[in-house]
C-alpha cells in the first residue's frame, strides 16, 4: 500500500485515468450539452479501467437506471451516479468506505459544494480532469469531471 492506503494496482489505473481524461477531453458544443442526461453512461475506456468493480447503478438497454443502487455494495465498487441525486451517492458511498470499502465515483468537478466538503472530510483521494470528458457515444460531459476515491 501507498502512503495514502491505496495499492499500487489501484494507484496505477488512476494514473490512467488520469492520462486518459486528459487526453479524451475537449469542450462540447451546445448541442452536445443538450443530449446529456442523468442517465449518460460512462466512457468506456473509463469502466474498463475497473473492470472487476462493482456498479450499483448501471444502465439498461434502454439507457435507464437497473435499479436505485443504494442497497448492498461490494468490497470494490466504480459509481457514475445520477448528477441529480448525487447527494444521496455520496452519503452512501461514505458510508460504504467506513465498512473498509473501496469506491470510486465520476462526479462533477464543483468544490464550492456541501457534498464536495463532505467527500474532503472523508479523506476522499481527488483527482481532476482538464476539460470536459467525451463520452464514447459522442457526447460530452455538462461540467469538468473528477474522480472522488475513497479508499
Amino acid at each position: 500500500k501507498s502512503p495514502i492506503g491505496i495499492s499500487a494496482a489501484i494507484l496505477l489505473k488512476i494514473l490512467m485515468v488520469y492520462i486518459c481524461v486528459i487526453l479524451a477531453c475537449s469542450n462540447p458544443s451546445e448541442q452536445e450539452e443538450a443530449r446529456l442526461t442523468d442517465n449518460y453512461p460512462s466512457p468506456k475506456w473509463l469502466s474498463s479501467l475497473f473492470e472487476g468493480f462493482y456498479d450499483p447503478c448501471p444502465l439498461n438497454g434502454e439507457g435507464m437506471r437497473s435499479t436505485d443502487g443504494l442497497g448492498d455494495w461490494k468490497n470494490k465498487n466504480f459509481v457514475n451516479p445520477p448528477y441529480s441525486e448525487k447527494d444521496k451517492w455520496i452519503d452512501k458511498a461514505i458510508e460504504e468506505h467506513k465498512k473498509g470499502k473501496t469506491v470510486i465515483l465520476l462526479l462533477p468537478c464543483d468544490p464550492s459544494t456541501k457534498w464536495f466538503m463532505k467527500l474532503i472530510g472523508a479523506r476522499a483521494h481527488i483527482f481532476f480532469s482538464f476539460g470536459r470528458i467525451q463520452f464514447s457515444e459522442g457526447g460530452h460531459a455538462k461540467y469538468p469531471s473528477m474522480l472522488a476515491i475513497l479508499a
